[in-house]
């Protein structure tokens, strides 16, 4: 029990420390690459993780997401289930064999070009 309380505080101190570095980060940083890096970053630290270690940080991120879309405003609710449908429609292609991963790829960011994202910061007006 001891050696579960530590590995979560230490698991949550490491999740503190890694999100505010990265809320640090200045905007111009961010972008499509360091975006994939983070993602291969996280996934490497979830590799590293014991079951229940990966269960908290599922959960937690599960909870992150949660309370980011509660703050979206409709059109920005609309817009993301839009694209989730056209994410699963080409996903679904591409495992038919329909579709190769780069042109699935060039077809959802011509659709992001269509369909530019809503503004508003994720706060409802």
């Amino acid at each position: 029990m001891r050696y579960n309380l530590i590995s979560i505080a230490a698991f949550t101190a490491t999740m503190l420390v890694v999100s505010t570095a990265s809320a640090q980060v200045t905007a111009s940083a961010r972008g499509p690459a360091a975006a994939q890096e983070r993602r291969a970053d996280m996934r490497e630290k979830l590799k590293a993780m014991t079951p229940e270690e990966r269960k908290v940080a599922i959960a937690a991120a599960k909870e992150k997401r949660e309370a980011h879309n509660a703050n979206l405003t409709d059109a920005q609710k609309a817009w993301q289930k839009s694209l989730n449908g056209e994410q699963k429609t080409t996903h679904a292609a591409v495992k038919a064999g329909t579709l190769t991963k780069e042109t699935a790829a060039q077809q959802l960011k011509a659709w992001r070009a269509a369909n530019p994202r809503p503004s508003g910061a994720g706060k409802q007006n």
